[in-house]
């Protein structure tokens, strides 16, 4: 039996680094969603690396949506729904990964990563079905 399969991949965010552009995507084929890791890419639009991190299974995909670069250009921070990873930019390396966050910002000194998202009860709509959160994390080590 032959089956196709379509892969579809989709930016979700970019970030501008000493490196290059950091694009968080997402690809999807079949019935799996796995967030992608930023992809640097350097002169003349060369990929350095990239990373999937994938989601333990869940109700629903999951998908970047946000990237970040630290002020000195050596991390990738990417969330979206679901989870938080910290990359080395230079080698595509993961330093850390947290669950959850929906954005991500650092710190001008580069040593925090604030990270916020919220949740929602399927049971109940409107603000009452919701939660949100806000965390910060030590930009080394998670």
């Amino acid at each position: 039996m032959h089956r196709q399969i379509r892969r579809v991949l989709a930016a979700g965010g970019a970030a501008l680094s000493a490196l290059g552009i950091a694009v968080a995507s997402v690809a999807c084929g079949g019935t799996t969603t796995a967030p992608q890791a930023p992809q640097p890419s350097g002169p003349p639009g060369a990929q350095l690396w990239i990373q999937r991190y994938k989601l333990p299974p869940r109700g629903g995909p999951g998908y970047a949506q946000v990237v970040a670069v630290s002020p000195r250009g050596d991390k990738v921070y990417m969330t979206g729904e679901g989870a938080t990873v910290a990359y080395s930019a230079a080698t595509g390396a993961r330093l850390w990964a947290s669950h959850g966050g929906a954005s991500v910002a650092v710190s001008p000194d580069g040593a925090k990563v604030f990270v916020t998202g919220g949740t929602s009860n399927p049971g109940q709509r409107g603000p009452q079905g919701t939660d949100y959160a806000t965390a910060a994390y030590n930009a080394a080590t998670g």
